[in-house]
């Protein structure tokens, strides 16, 4: 569950619609998780200990031995475990929303920030989607430009599907604009 799930509507205007709310891509994260324990961790292993598999040389292992000692396979184990912690602490502890009037953006467990754009202040937005995104993950991100800023605004990060959100997000700026024009 996500900590600021509970929370978003009291940023939500009294007729104000969510179209969108997504906070990441959870097959982004188990991605992660799992690139970290096959690769990172083998990684690790092999240059603390591959010296007495013949694999490296022994200057790389004697230098490892020195830096980290015997307790190498616990300090492994334990970065690991801490990194995929601050990673998934770090997602959920993000918000993102689309509403038919703005996109909110909600980011921290403790101390909160949250970021409100005007649909209408949009100027351009852009898909950025690597291809290990792509392929891996289905997911990317969008990020916001509006008038009078030299750098973007906002960036919705790590969703499912980024061209389909993009979409949602031109059509409610196209159909705002028609009600506008009534």
């Amino acid at each position: 569950m996500n900590l600021l799930n509970t929370n978003i509507n009291k940023y939500l205007n009294t007729y104000e619609k969510i179209i969108f709310n997504e906070s990441f891509s959870l097959r982004f994260f188990l991605v992660k998780a799992l690139v970290m324990f096959f690769w990172v961790a083998p990684l690790t292993l092999l240059i603390l200990y591959g010296d007495s598999l013949g694999i490296i040389g022994s200057y790389i292992n004697t230098m490892s031995k020195l830096l980290i000692g015997e307790y190498g396979l616990r300090i492994t184990i334990f970065v690991m475990m801490f990194y995929t912690l601050i990673s998934y602490l770090q997602l959920i502890a993000r918000r993102q929303v689309i509403t038919d009037k703005r996109i909110l953006i909600a980011t921290g467990l403790i101390n909160k920030k949250i970021r409100d754009i005007p649909l209408e202040k949009i100027t351009d937005m852009i898909i950025e989607q690597s291809f290990i995104d792509n392929i891996l993950y289905n997911a990317g991100s969008i990020i916001i430009n509006t008038a009078g800023t030299n750098k973007y605004e906002a960036c919705i990060k790590y969703i499912k599907d980024p061209y389909e959100t993009k979409k949602l997000i031109d059509n409610q700026r196209e159909l705002n604009k028609k009600i506008e024009l009534k």
